[in-house]
């Protein structure tokens, strides 16, 4: 028997092996930026720190789906996002589980969008764009490395794989 799936057909064994293999758990985010550079975080509730637009994809979404619904969510955006910037591979010795970061780029916010900027999301405390250096501060030293290469990737044109936070393979 053969599943259809977009892109092509599997056949069920090896859909099932798949299946049955070990996952990873699947983060997602925006790196946003205003017309002066300038950084968009979120102040979450729940923890130490600041954090980028974006969290955990829930079951079956894609990173660029969990990316922009938690735009949405977080900020009341619905932004277009752009290309992946870096893919950054968390080994389970941190969370206890391999977690996989995805970072994706987004449009340049209007001047409008940066003065009606705020927190929607009721776990979150407020939300901000501050220039780059603060911004790199303000986040947890995992997010900030990450955004950091990001920022640099955005620049580039090109897209960094990280594993624990270092370049593997090329750009980072």
């Amino acid at each position: 028997m053969v599943s259809q799936v977009e892109g092509g057909e599997v056949a069920e064994g090896v859909k099932d092996f798949v299946g049955g293999q070990a996952g990873a758990a699947v983060a997602a985010g925006a790196v946003i930026l205003d017309g002066r550079g300038r950084v968009v975080v979120v102040n979450p509730s729940y923890k130490d720190g600041w954090e980028l637009p974006g969290g955990m994809a829930e079951e079956g979404e894609d990173p660029y789906t969990a990316a922009r619904r938690e735009v949405l969510e977080e900020i009341g955006l619905d932004l277009d996002l752009g290309r992946l910037l870096v893919c950054d591979v968390t080994p389970p010795r941190v969370y206890g589980r391999v977690l996989m970061h995805f970072l994706f780029d987004a449009p340049v916010l209007t001047d409008d969008q940066v003065r009606d900027l705020r927190a929607v999301d009721p776990e979150l405390i407020g939300a901000a764009a501050l220039p780059a250096q603060e911004a790199l501060a303000a986040l947890h030293v995992r997010v900030s490395h990450r955004v950091e290469v990001a920022l640099r990737m955005r620049e580039s044109g090109e897209c960094a794989f990280l594993v624990d936070g270092v370049a593997t393979g090329g750009p980072g």
